[in-house]
């Protein structure tokens, strides 16, 4: 895979972590990006709000990938 472009979000809600922040953040650049994020990290911030970006696109969140082919 190789990385086309850093998008940098920059939003207030980004000053201090919350899921309800984080979440509204990536939905934001997310619909602005006209983005499909496949992969994110494996953090427990990213458990805690993809659920929450999942579901403003009616979409699904495998939370662990053992192995990928």
């Amino acid at each position: 895979m190789t990385w086309k472009k850093v998008i940098v979000a920059k939003n207030e809600k980004l000053g201090t972590y919350t899921p309800d922040g984080y979440a509204d953040a990536w939905e934001q650049v997310i619909r602005q990006q006209i983005a499909i994020f496949r992969d994110v990290p494996h953090t427990y911030r990213v458990r805690d709000f993809a659920p929450k970006v999942a579901a403003c696109f009616g979409r699904e969140v495998v939370g662990i990938v053992a192995a990928k082919s």
